[in-house]
């Protein structure tokens, strides 16, 4: 299977600079290259043996022709006292010998693609010549023993990687999983998971669709629905792949069918009918939030970027003042989202009157002795620019006053404040912005799919159009995998926008 020009770039990119490799060989080199260039920086010679295999073996992985690129290989390995191949084209020939890239897609490579006395020899000739291997280096090897069913060197390559304080991926782990699935050693699949969630990593849809499989395969039912329970929460919505599995799944489970018709109302009610029997019912989704467990790993992410980034004290004391709030909050503003919203940056900026619009829609919304909303300001926001003006004064004045501003202090970014004030504020609470804090999201890595769940159940969005404010709230229900409460159904939103239900019958 030949590589694409992606993934040749990545193979290229995951070569480990010549930093970490050994400091006494990077001396010697130093040293031959001072003796023949006069102590000059040499760059390596693009019509070099090395340059001339490199563009060699990537044009036989274009072509799939493991022979030819075997040949460059064979020529330098022939040839060790000229030159050594580069870290680029012993991945490439390594994850040729895998299969390539394509023969992973589908979850596992087959034994027939696998050249594995070939991996071997190249991960010899690596060692001998001091080329360090990467991560895509130990995945390939992985991947090679795990094709051969040899599940525990494929474990072992995981387990030196990490030992070279690299770190292994989804995909050095998941050619294991996957290769006992196949095999039905459930036990030993299981085991693998937990090794992968122990070092953070989250199996893929590819992953739950194998270990259902085999579950189904041994009728391990009660399993299986164990893993569909853990699925529920890291795969929102399956892809048509997922969902014939689950189908088959539900009509292989004993005493469990697929629903044939399925309809979801915009109130989250769905009508179902069982044709073979002859059964009609109707089935409430419900809104899905975080659990508390994981709303606390969230806020002590956020909390943790934050003191990284702010001063800690201050922090600190805004956690605490939260936390002391007897009150508590019930709706955040991100104001400047709000005050800048359709402004020519340039010019105008901030507008004070379309904050006090969203407040004054917010305030229509509160119940008796709920905690009024709050919009969150950095200081310089309220001290300089448009905040001057007497109006925007007398509005700033207002929101004091009746608790609806929290300002935060200079040199502070109030982003951190108000979405650490927004997750801490519970189940009932509500963030009012457009921002889609992707910033934010990429820095929680590895746990985003928690602060998109999380935003899915609680951000309101909002327009404003000739000074008429639309809230735009989330729905009453969750579009995600949905299990009954008494476990009697289970309900599967469709790539189509379509439901999938399976009952109990």
């Amino acid at each position: 299977m030949p590589l694409d020009e992606q993934t040749l770039a990545r193979l290229d990119d995951d070569a480990p600079p010549a930093s970490k490799r050994d400091s006494n060989q990077k001396r010697k080199r130093g040293k031959d290259a001072a003796a023949a260039g006069g102590g000059r920086k040499r760059t390596a010679d693009p019509f070099g043996p090395a340059a001339t295999a490199r563009r060699a073996i990537d044009s036989a992985c274009q072509r799939d022709d493991f022979d030819a690129a075997w040949s460059s290989f064979e020529s330098a390995r022939a040839d060790e006292t000229s030159y050594t191949l580069a870290p680029h084209s012993c991945n490439v020939l390594l994850h040729m010998c895998a299969g390539g890239s394509g023969a992973w897609t589908s979850g596992m490579a087959s034994v027939e693609c696998i050249r594995s006395e070939r991996a071997d020899e190249i991960v010899a000739y690596m060692k001998k010549n001091d080329i360090a291997m990467s991560e895509m280096s130990y995945t390939a090897l992985a991947r090679v023993r795990a094709a051969s069913g040899n599940v525990e060197e494929a474990l072992a390559a995981a387990k030196e990687c990490k030992a070279l304080m690299l770190t292994p991926k989804v995909r050095t782990y998941a050619c294991a999983l996957h290769a006992c699935a196949r095999g039905g050693n459930l036990r030993k699949m299981e085991e693998v998971d937990e090794i992968m969630r122990a070092e953070g990593l989250l199996p893929t849809e590819l992953e739950f669709m194998e270990m259902l499989k085999a579950y189904r395969v041994a009728e391990e039912f009660a399993a299986g629905f164990e893993l569909l329970r853990k699925m529920r929460t890291e795969i929102r919505s399956p892809s048509d792949e997922m969902s014939e599995e689950l189908r088959t799944w539900f009509s292989t489970a004993p005493g469990w069918c697929v629903a044939d018709e399925v309809s979801v109302d915009e109130t989250g009610v769905a009508a179902v009918v069982l044709s073979m029997e002859e059964k009609r019912m109707e089935l409430r989704l419900r809104a899905i939030s975080l659990t508390p467990e994981e709303r606390a790993d969230l806020l002590s992410g956020i909390a943790k970027l934050a003191c990284e980034r702010e001063a800690i004290s201050e922090f600190k004391n805004f956690m605490n003042w939260l936390e002391g709030k007897k009150d508590g909050l019930k709706v955040i503003v991100d104001g400047a989202n709000v005050g800048m919203y359709n402004q020519n940056f340039a010019n105008s900026g901030m507008n004070f009157n379309q904050v006090e619009r969203v407040l004054e829609q917010l305030r229509k919304r509160t119940n008796e002795g709920d905690a009024p909303p709050m919009a969150f300001l950095h200081q310089r926001r309220v001290e300089n620019g448009p905040a001057r003006k007497p109006r925007n004064q007398e509005l700033l004045q207002k929101w004091d006053s009746a608790g609806e501003l929290f300002t935060t202090a200079h040199g502070s970014n109030d982003d951190w404040y108000w979405l650490y004030a927004a997750v801490h504020a519970g189940d009932d609470a509500f963030l009012v912005t457009n921002d889609e804090c992707r910033d934010h999201v990429f820095q929680m890595l590895p746990a985003p799919k928690l602060f998109y769940r999380w935003k899915e159940r609680h951000q309101v969005r909002f327009s404003i159009t000739a000074g008429e404010v639309e809230l735009e709230y989330p729905p009453v229900f969750t579009t995600c995998m949905q299990e009954a409460e008494d476990g009697s159904w289970w309900m599967f939103p469709q790539e189509d926008d379509s439901w999938m239900c399976a009952c109990k019958i």
